[in-house]
Formats: structure tokens, sequence, C-alpha cells
């Protein structure tokens, strides 16, 4: 804390409505020191006084830091603005609660491993698990020399004996993709594999990275969508694939931009852009700014505008289409993407129908589950240019691992020479319950995240004292501080056949997440897989009675009933989860057949047809009604769903044997007898 720069901020005393909280600020004085206070809810649900001691940020605003037990520091969702003297919450209206990870005072808002690596120099987590503690350590409370330079001992010395020299051989020269990779430590969206940072190092080999995929973190297009940060979308984008890197647009030391407006884009397009011509804009208005329509700007913790790096091409046809935001309609707020696509087009012309819109299109339409799309995301995996974007058609594939065509595209990608896309293509080859793929080829990978990523693929088949195994270890220890990092400890136990090992870790993760109904799911799903019905029946009853709200706990306990054939109990647990969430297609579904087994044809046929109003495009519903149309008589219409099921999913081997069954041929005719 700085004290005259925050006294500000707490003095006069001033009460802030924030979602359902009402916090007070205050500035205590003794005779000896000042004791900035803020009054505001708990994790426990109690209204508490609390000391802030440290501080994050200075300008557009400042978040507090809170001292817990052992070691932990905890950043407060109330920041203060000190442009607009104000207080205000980061997460504007989501009203966070005290049983949510993301709470202030729980982990997903631990300065430790959320926020230190980046604000601080040097940064060591330094977590104990067994005492769930932190001694972090770091050699400055602010971003040093260090932190982008590496360790300087040997700088100092040199320039202790010599003076002031420019050929300081102690000194490391970066190449432009070493200084992409080391703004990229905190200027990305990742996890750690190793600590401390360490400038210079690829990044790959002290990360693993966060790309566009089948998740809502970035848009189709690659856009941001959530604090993404700027490199990976860079990674994305034409001018990193050009050659462009940080620092031919910014001040190394203050990040401040080399050239002002339009003359920093024109320092690389002068004479290839008319930018008149090109925006269709005036240059003194916003719409003549190349970064208002190539880098659009996102607010993050409602105060702070971060302007995207993917260069993106403004494209309206995807907001209609897909929801995806342009350029054009955030600035002009009181026009429909409609007409912002048939101006475009009357300016652009076929200029619009681009690479750049194809992939938006094919990783819009894999969120969306289309197996149509398969065609476009492998011929997309084997020939786009950019190693990045082959790598998001990856992660996009990963549904349809097991498709053989799909599993040996991976395994080509898994052997290319792009380590960004064999990380991808191991990722997305890592198996739930099918065998584990052989990716024994990258386990000596130079690149560590590549090799990490390939052994936990092949967690279940390889030696426990491999040294990619090691390096295995030492990433999921240091995530134990995270309840997912100790889910990740208990797949890990679970697939190396240790399962009273896993149970403990999945409970360590309830722990931390009291709330979550996961890891009483992989409890449960652990025990029912290895055969043990009746003890997952048990965890779930218990799960059930700790959180009686979960619908998601209810149908499992009905799924893991019907294992054990007690359908009336089956039915009446699935029946309790639609109660709690009407929208849980596949809660639904089972419940259908659930009743068509116990001769309820009718509430079947019911619940069934819910399930499809909520999931239209879901074979295996559309699938399960033509069987029930066929065992209760009417062949029209299980033919009817049967073919349905076949124009979802072509490759639905029960369909086609369905209507064999019933005398037709899957193509469309009846057979001759």
């Amino acid at each position: 804390m700085q004290a005259e720069a925050d006294r500000r901020a707490f003095e006069p005393a001033r009460q802030i409505e924030h979602g359902s909280v009402k916090s007070e600020v205050r500035l205590d004085k003794t005779e000896d020191a000042l004791r900035f206070v803020i009054r505001t809810l708990g994790d426990d649900g109690q209204y508490r006084e609390y000391t802030a001691e440290r501080v994050i940020g200075t300008d557009p605003l400042r978040q507090f830091l809170v001292r817990f037990a052992r070691g932990r520091w905890q950043v407060t969702a109330l920041a203060y603005d000190p442009n607009a003297d104000e207080w205000f919450d980061v997460f504007g209206d989501e009203d966070r609660k005290p049983h949510e990870w993301g709470f202030w005072a729980n982990r997903g808002m631990t300065w430790n491993t959320m926020c230190a690596t980046c604000h601080v120099t040097d940064f060591v987590k330094r977590y104990d698990p067994q005492r769930d503690e932190y001694r972090s350590t770091w050699q400055e409370l602010a971003v040093g020399c260090e932190a982008c330079h590496g360790l300087a001992a040997d700088h100092a010395e040199w320039q202790e004996r010599y003076g002031p020299a420019r050929d300081d051989p102690t000194l490391p020269r970066l190449s432009k993709k070493q200084w992409v990779d080391t703004c990229g430590a905190c200027h990305a969206r990742r996890s750690a594999l190793v600590e401390p940072f360490r400038p210079g190092v690829p990044f790959l080999d002290q990360f693993l990275p966060v790309l566009p995929d089948l998740s809502e973190t970035y848009y189709p297009d690659g856009q941001v969508r959530e604090e993404n940060y700027e490199y990976t979308s860079f990674l994305l984008s034409r001018m990193y694939h050009e050659g462009v890197y940080c620092m031919d647009c910014h001040d190394a030391h203050d990040g401040s931009l080399l050239r002002e407006g339009n003359n920093l884009c024109l320092k690389c397009h002068a004479g290839k852009i008319d930018p008149v011509q090109h925006s269709r804009h005036r240059l003194d208005g916003p719409g003549g700014r190349c970064v208002n329509c190539h880098m659009p700007i996102t607010v993050y913790m409602q105060r702070d505008p971060r302007r995207d790096h993917g260069f993106t091409i403004p494209d309206p046809k995807l907001t209609i289409e897909y929801g995806i935001p342009n350029a054009c309609n955030r600035c002009h707020e009181d026009k429909t993407p409609e007409w912002a696509l048939e101006v475009v087009e009357q300016w652009y012309g076929e200029r619009m129908d681009r690479i750049t819109r194809r992939r938006a299109v094919a990783v819009a339409r894999a969120r969306r589950g289309e197996l149509a799309v398969i065609p476009e995301l492998l011929e997309l995996l084997e020939e786009d240019p950019y190693p990045e974007w082959r790598a998001v058609f990856a992660l996009c594939l990963r549904p349809w691992r097991t498709q053989p065509q799909v599993a040996a595209a991976l395994l080509k990608a898994a052997q290319s020479e792009h380590p960004m896309l064999q990380w991808a293509a191991a990722r997305a080859l890592d198996p739930e319950r099918e065998p584990p793929p052989d990716l024994s080829v990258l386990l000596d990978h130079p690149r560590r995240a590549v090799r990490v990523q390939a052994a936990w693929a092949m967690r279940k088949v390889l030696k426990e004292d491999a040294p990619v195994m090691r390096e295995l270890r030492q990433f999921l220890e240091l995530q134990l501080d995270q309840p997912t990092g100790r889910m990740m400890q208990g797949i890990y136990a679970k697939d190396r056949g240790r399962l009273d090992e896993a149970e403990r870790w999945f409970r360590k993760a309830l722990a931390l997440e009291p709330y979550s109904p996961v890891p009483w799911e992989a409890i449960a799903v652990m025990y029912s897989e290895a055969g043990n019905v009746e003890r997952a029946l048990e965890v779930l009853d218990e799960a059930c009675e700790a959180l009686p709200q979960q619908a998601r706990l209810h149908y499992l306990r009905g799924l893991a009933l019907a294992e054990a054939g007690r359908l009336p109990a089956a039915t009446a647990a699935l029946q309790e989860a639609v109660r709690l969430d009407a929208g849980l297609a596949r809660a639904w579904y089972n419940l259908a057949l659930a009743r068509h087994r116990l001769g309820q044809q009718n509430l079947a046929l019911r619940a069934l047809r819910t399930a499809l109003d909520l999931e239209p495009d879901n074979s295996d519903f559309a699938f399960a009604l033509a069987t029930i149309y066929r065992d209760i008589g009417r062949r029209d219409q299980a033919i009817r769903w049967a073919r349905r099921t076949l124009t979802l999913n072509p490759l639905h081997r029960g369909a086609a044997a369905l209507l064999e069954q019933l005398g037709q041929r899957p193509d469309g005719g009846e057979r001759t007898r």
C-alpha cells in the first residue's frame, strides 16, 4: 500500500452497493499507523472487517490485497478508480456468492496463484499441499528489469567493474520470437508448467497455452471473449506470421505506442493501403482509424479497455449466422448486422469470402456439434497456412477422435514440425475411456508442453519412473492449490489403478469447492466404470444429500440405479433431475428409456419429445424415438425417425440396422423381397 496514494480511496469513509452486497471502506488512524479497512461479505457469508495491506495496479484501477491464513493473499472484487474517485465491483452485475470458486475470498481470487506471477518479479508460488500453505517468494513487489531481462547478477557485476557499456555481454540478446514469448508470459491466458518463469525460454517450455476450441473462451474467429489478454490472438494473426513483433509497435519499457494513430500502421502499410479508399470513412472520425476496425476494444474489469491483437476482419455475416461480434456494429450500434453486411459486400465484394471467414465458420459449426463439419476441419487441419490455426482445428476435432479418419489425421498432426500443433493434437487425442493413443514419438520432444501433454494422454500405460512422467507429476503438483489441479491428480491416480488415492484427491478438490458437483461425479463415475455400482450409489446418495439442488447429481444417481436394475427408483431420481433442471436434455432422454422399460410408452414418448425440443439435432434422441415407435408397432414413425437419425449422423449404425430390419434401404428406398 502507498499511504498517500490510497488515502483518497478510504477517506472519507463511504458505502458501496454492489450486487446484493453493501460494503464499507474507511481509514482507521492510530498514533503510528494507518489501517485501510474494507467491511464486506466473507467466505462464510458473514460481514467482516478486512485490512487492505497491498495493492495491484495504478491506472485505470487499483485492487487491494487482504492477508489470509497460511500465506494466502486474496484480491478484493471491490476496486478503486482513481480517475473517477469511485469504488466499483470488477465483476459488474455478476454478483458472485460466497460458495462460488470465483468469489473474492475463494481460490479463484487468490493472488499467489492467479495474479502474482505477472505483477511481481521472479515470483515462486511454493505451495505445500499437505499443509495447504503458501510460502511464496519474489525479488520485487513490482515488474522490475529482471521480470523481462532475466536474473541480472552478472550484469550488475559487469556494470560495477566496467561502467556503462553498450556491448555488455551479460545482457541477453533475444530473437523476435523470444521476445513475443517473453511478453506472452504475462500477456497470455495459460497454465504454468514450471516455476519460476525465465525470460527467453520458449513459451511451450514454461506454459500450456489456451487456444480457441469448443469452449466459449474465445469467439470462433479468434477474437477475445473472456479475459484472454493478447498473446494467443496475436499468434493467430497475419501480423505475427508476417514477422511483426511486440516492439515494432510498443515501447519495451512502458508499453506506449511508437507512433500515433494510423501513422503506426502506415509504418509498414504505407504504399500498400490507402486509408481513405480502404476504410471508406473520414480519417478524422473513429471509422477512419485502422485499430477501430481491426483491433476492437473489449473492456475488462469494468474499467480496463484493451484492444484485440488478432487484427481480425470485420464480418457481419458471421454475426448474423453465428453471433460473432463485428467492428462495424460495435461502432454503429443503431444499425443491424444485415445493414452492415449489405454495406461491406457493396464495398469489398468477393474479398469478404476469405480464409478468416472459413476458419470461423468451421469452429462455430464444430461448437454446435455438426458432424458434417468434420471433412472441413480435416481439410483445414491439413491445409491452413498457420500452424496455430491448425492447432485450433485439432482441438475442435476432439469429440470425434475415435473415428478412424479423425484419429489418423490427429496422429499425423502430432508428427508435424510445429510444436503448437503437436501439443494440440496430443490434447485432442487424450482418451477418456478408450485405450490411450501411441504418442511415443512426442515423449522426448524438445518442448516441455508437448512432452507433458503426450505423457498425460498416455498416463495409463507409461512407466512411473520415466523421465517424462516426472515432468508430468511436477506439472500436476504445481496445480494442487486449485480444485482443478486436485481433480487432475485424482484422474491420474484413477487411471493408474489407485482408486482409494483418487477418491482422496477428488474429496480434496471438494474441500476447496464444496458446492461443486464435479468431484462427486468423478468419484461416482470412477466406481461405476470399475463395476462397483453399489459404491457409486453410496457416493451419489451422499452427494445428493450434500447438494440436494444439483440436478446433475440426481441424474447420475438415476443412471446408477438403472444400471443396478432398480428401474422405479431410477425413474424417480430422473424425475427429480428434470424437476430441478427442465433443460437437462440427457435426463429427459434417460427418463424416457427407463419409462419405456417399465412399459410406460406414452410417458416415454413425451419425455423423448421434450429432449428433442431441447436438442433437435441429437441423433441419440432421434434413434431412441425410432426404436420406441418400432417396439409399439408404429412402423411408419419408426422409419421416419430412423431416417432422421441418419440425416443427423450418417455413420449411425443402429439407425441403418433398424431400417434394414424394417425392410428399408438406408439410402431411402424400400427393400425388394
